[in-house]
């Protein structure tokens, strides 16, 4: 009989433990402790969108040029974009000691 006390004696002990903690989740989260914002998350700048007009009816060389530069122009912000995408999404050292 002796084991059958101590193995209820368990069982009530951990119900209780649980509890505790869930009611300990239930107080954090409505006091605002998790706001669900990443204290590690950045402002990145958004993304630059022009829109360049092309003239179908102007075929010369001159608008073929200005319209390779412009491509050229588009690619090159393109390229930073995705730069500072992948500097926000790499690792980085996180202080700990607070």
């Amino acid at each position: 009989m002796n084991t059958k006390n101590s193995s209820h004696i368990l069982i009530f002990i951990g119900a209780l433990v649980v509890i505790v903690l869930l009611l300990g989740t239930i107080f954090a989260f409505r006091s605002g402790q998790f706001s669900g914002k990443s204290p590690y998350s950045q402002s990145l700048p958004s993304p630059s969108q022009k829109s360049y007009n092309a003239n179908p009816s102007d075929a010369s060389d001159a608008q073929m040029d200005q319209d390779g530069q412009n491509i050229d122009n588009s690619l090159n912000n393109l390229d930073q974009d995705v730069a500072g995408v992948d500097q926000a999404m790499s690792d980085q050292a996180v202080d700990l000691s607070q």
